[in-house]
């Protein structure tokens, strides 16, 4: 019996004396495996709870993994959040171009841009982002228009025409099976087909 709580004391005692492991470790885990969407949660954790040094980079990975699940308006809150926490690092100011530049705000992702190739000398961003400018104040001889009975509120992309079928690949509700795909904390991609009706407008997929 004694030996019992002798192990159980020294094991305790062991156990003890390890040094703890930072709060941001199982976020950086998660990230390195592009579990982005588990990461998001635990570097919120290490964001308020953490380090100030840990606090500081949770803040701006928080950003990089809304940029990597392709949700542009939550990365940029997060990136002007790790501008202001003091984040050092100047590919800050071509990750919010990129991201102000994919929700149309485009005059916001010059001033970022323009700052990037200050520091850098890099202006391909600067460059694109100025010639999307100028393009959007011209007048369009065609029209674009949103194809309501094909879109969703999901991703919907890669479309591929079969005979007069066509076949696009969406992450739109329900999907199929119960498994998560971890990069979006979404349920897995699906194919979607459909064709044209009576009155030449594609059917609900």
């Amino acid at each position: 019996m004694k030996k019992i709580i002798y192990l159980i004391l020294l094991t305790f005692i062991l156990n003890a004396c390890k040094p703890l492991e930072p709060l941001i470790a199982p976020a950086d885990r998660a990230y390195k495996l592009d579990k982005f969407y588990s990461a998001i949660d635990l570097y919120k954790k290490a964001a308020i709870s953490g380090k100030k040094n840990e606090r500081i980079r949770s803040v701006f990975l928080i950003a990089e993994c809304y940029r990597m699940m392709n949700d542009p308006k939550n990365a940029a809150i997060w990136y002007l959040k790790a501008a202001k926490v003091g984040i050092d690092t100047i590919i800050l100011y071509k990750r919010l171009g990129e991201v102000l530049e994919n929700q149309n705000k485009l005059e916001e992702a010059v001033e970022h841009f323009q700052s990037y190739a200050k520091f850098t000398g890099d202006s391909t961003g600067l460059k694109s982002c100025k010639l999307a400018l100028e393009w959007s104040k011209k007048e369009l001889n065609f029209e674009v228009f949103n194809e309501t009975g094909l879109n969703s509120k999901g991703s919907d992309f890669a479309p591929a025409f079969m005979n007069d079928k066509l076949i696009f690949t969406s992450t739109r509700e329900p999907v199929k099976g119960n498994n998560m795909y971890e990069w979006t904390g979404k349920g897995y991609l699906n194919l979607y087909i459909s064709q044209k009706d009576n009155r030449n407008q594609w059917a609900k997929p």
